[in-house]
């Protein structure tokens, strides 16, 4: 500030005089408003106290600087978040991936708030596969004008995904083991054979089958309840 003033009174009040310009572009790189720069020109004196106003509307996430604290040019004073609008990040198996578009809506529920869904937009899919989970990061963005969506909240998204029509059987229909999926085909005559499938999405108790069946193949919804050894499926 007083380097402003000393500015001002050496070179008038012109506002092409470089000195008062660089005075003044260094009073606005410190965030003081242009109201505050036309009033400390107005008054002739410097404020101890100078209001800081926010870059941007939001809520502040952290405050890094308390009251008597001394701060320099590299200091961190607070950071702010617009919550306005949000992004939520979901992981999604490989196998889900197919029915998966940037585009899709989606839904949100929140435990705190039963009953109450938002919804909002697939924005974005990440190109690398999470080597541990094996599971590539969705993110999904939602409006949040009233601000109940807050950071770190966990929460159960529904993806919307695009229809498409696909051979499925009921889950129960197939039998899990280490040599891989299967379900029992039938035969005839009390006869069963059993068939490796590739699955695809499973959803409300279906799982769809990519590989394996053809339509009109007849399997028995139970499998689990059929005896079997392992060894039949080597």
């Amino acid at each position: 500030q007083q380097e402003y003033l000393i500015a001002r009174r050496q070179g008038g009040t012109t506002e092409d005089s470089a000195l008062l310009a660089a005075a003044k572009a260094k009073l606005r790189l410190l965030g003081m408003p242009e109201g505050e720069i036309a009033a400390l020109a107005q008054r002739g004196t410097a404020q101890r106290d100078v209001p800081l106003l926010a870059p941007a509307s939001g809520v502040v996430e952290s405050l890094d600087v308390r009251q008597g604290g001394y701060v320099s040019p590299q200091t961190n004073i607070y950071a702010i978040a617009n919550l306005d609008r949000v992004w939520v990040n979901v992981a999604l198996y490989s196998y889900q991936l197919p029915w998966i578009r940037i585009g899709n809506p989606v839904r949100l529920h929140l435990p705190a708030y039963p009953g109450k869904a938002w919804e909002g937009r697939l924005n974005f899919l990440y190109p690398t596969l999470d080597a541990k989970n094996r599971t590539v990061t969705a993110r999904l963005s939602f409006p949040n004008p009233g601000g109940e969506l807050r950071p770190g909240t966990y929460a159960t998204a529904t993806i919307l995904a695009s229809p498409k029509e696909t051979l499925a059987v009921p889950s129960s229909a197939v039998l899990r083991t280490a040599q891989g999926d299967y379900v029992m085909m039938g035969e005839g005559q009390g006869h069963f054979l059993p068939v490796q499938v590739a699955l695809g999405p499973e959803t409300d108790g279906w799982v769809a089958i990519d590989k394996g069946l053809k339509v009109g193949d007849r399997v028995v919804e139970s499998a689990q309840f059929l005896l079997y050894s392992e060894s039949q499926f080597q």
